[in-house]
């Protein structure tokens, strides 16, 4: 996969999208979908977020660029994760964990967030990825990596840090 278009083409049929699925998706015409993936005009940018978010890749991905793979692996010792959920009415729910018992929580399958159901019936943790979150903090993120709230007012946030 040398050119964008042909990544574009790659990308959107892993992820079993039609072009006209991509068309819709990226408010723009099928037409411009087939022209970026015949490589005849390229994505605005402002599309590149939009498409690697679709394709569930990051935008260096989509843009063809090589991962290091001579990266130092980093030290989680010491290093803590903090969720806090607040919900419309109110009510709020912090949760802190060092890393490795998140971690062990995660791989043990120990964690089935399916069975989170709050009041309204509606898994608050349905749209969080906790793979990508541990995954973001093996690559050393500090900090608050996820910030999300609902249509209903519901908000959840979860930060990376060392006490």
């Amino acid at each position: 996969m040398d050119t964008m278009g042909r990544r574009i083409a790659f990308y959107r049929k892993k992820a079993g999208f039609t072009q006209e699925d991509l068309a819709e998706k990226c408010s723009v015409t099928p037409q411009a979908v087939s022209k970026w993936e015949n490589d005849i005009c390229m994505p605005d940018i402002a599309q590149i977020p939009v498409l690697a978010g679709l394709f569930d890749i990051t935008c260096d991905e989509l843009f063809g660029v090589e991962r290091q793979t001579n990266r130092q692996p980093v030290d989680s010792s010491g290093l803590c994760v903090a969720l806090r959920a607040e919900s419309s009415e109110g009510d709020s729910v912090d949760l802190h964990l060092p890393f490795e018992t998140a971690l062990a929580m995660l791989t043990t399958k120990f964690i089935d967030k399916t069975k989170f159901i709050n009041f309204d019936g509606r898994n608050p943790f349905s749209d969080i990825n906790l793979e990508k979150i541990i995954s973001m903090a093996n690559a050393g993120a500090i900090g608050k990596i996820l910030e999300a709230e609902s249509s209903e007012g519901d908000h959840v946030s979860v930060v990376l840090y060392r006490p």
